[in-house]
């Protein structure tokens, strides 16, 4: 891959974030063609609080870092940031050092762009200078409790496995229990019973009931790993890829789902009127004549 290609990939991205969707194309791949790709493997430092600013301002391309306020021995978790974020964006509203430790909670690749460049870049276009700016006021008021020593805090963070795997797990369990609560194998069982139905090759009552069990035990576990693959894949795509999604696993399925039914709902109600042309072409054959 030649140098030209990275710079338009770069450009490409940064379009996809703000400030930089309102950037012509040309200033993104010249503020490209001045950038550099690094990359910070998990739990390393990528700016300590206090100290100077580097040239260069970071843009998370992958990954996840989280930012924490060190106040003697104690730490509080700040933010997490992902794929699109800045790093080091406050010397843009006047800090001349970094406010926060910041460290990478999974593999990290960042573009780094001079600070000039960064400067002249929000000159031209104001919306971006004002967008900076105020991504400065939420870094100065936006907080959230947390130990640094506390395992929860850092291993339940999203994008990380533990999470993904209670994510997953969690998925799983209620899809058992929402057709526990949905289906009674035992009712159904005996209401087949009771109006003379059967199952070939399976006895009314208990054996049918086992049966049924069978069944859905089978038939769940393919469904929620279904669902778990269709969550789990954009947050794993995401942390780990860098890529944006703008619908999420649980979104896409409550979209799919009212989309199907929307069409499943035209549809009966063209059939029901298609019947209903057809009573009345039957009706009006079926009518004597007047003499």
């Amino acid at each position: 891959m030649d140098t030209s290609e990275i710079r338009y990939r770069v450009a490409d991205f940064l379009k996809k974030h703000p400030p930089f969707n309102a950037v012509d194309d040309s200033d993104l791949v010249a503020l490209a063609a001045g950038g550099r790709v690094r990359f910070f493997p998990n739990n390393e430092f990528l700016a300590w609080q206090g100290e100077p600013h580097k040239t260069h301002v970071l843009v998370i391309q992958q990954g996840t870092v989280s930012l924490w306020d060190e106040q003697g021995s104690q730490a509080e978790l700040r933010d997490v940031r992902g794929p699109g974020d800045w790093i080091g964006a406050e010397q843009f509203h006047g800090a001349r050092s970094c406010l926060y430790t910041v460290r990478a909670t999974t593999d990290v690749v960042t573009y780094g762009f001079p600070v000039a460049d960064v400067e002249a870049l929000l000159e031209k276009y104001p919306y971006a200078a004002s967008f900076v700016a105020a991504m400065g006021s939420v870094d100065s008021t936006f907080t959230r409790t947390g130990s640094a020593s506390d395992p929860l805090t850092t291993y339940l963070q999203h994008g990380t496995p533990a999470y993904e795997t209670l994510y997953g797990l969690g998925i799983a369990f209620f899809c058992f229990f929402y057709t526990a609560v949905q289906f009674n194998s035992e009712e159904t069982a005996d209401n087949l019973k009771r109006h003379g139905g059967f199952i070939p090759g399976k006895r009314p009552g208990k054996q049918t009931e086992e049966y049924f069990d069978y069944l859905l035990n089978r038939i769940t576990v393919i469904g929620a790993a279904y669902l778990v693959l269709i969550c789990l894949i954009p947050d794993l795509l995401s942390a780990q890829a860098g890529l944006n999604f703008r619908l999420g696993g649980t979104s896409l399925l409550i979209v799919v789902n009212v989309t199907m039914d929307t069409v499943s709902q035209i549809q009966s109600h063209l059939i029901a009127h298609q019947y209903g042309d057809l009573i009345k072409k039957a009706k009006l054959k079926t009518t004597p004549r007047r003499r």
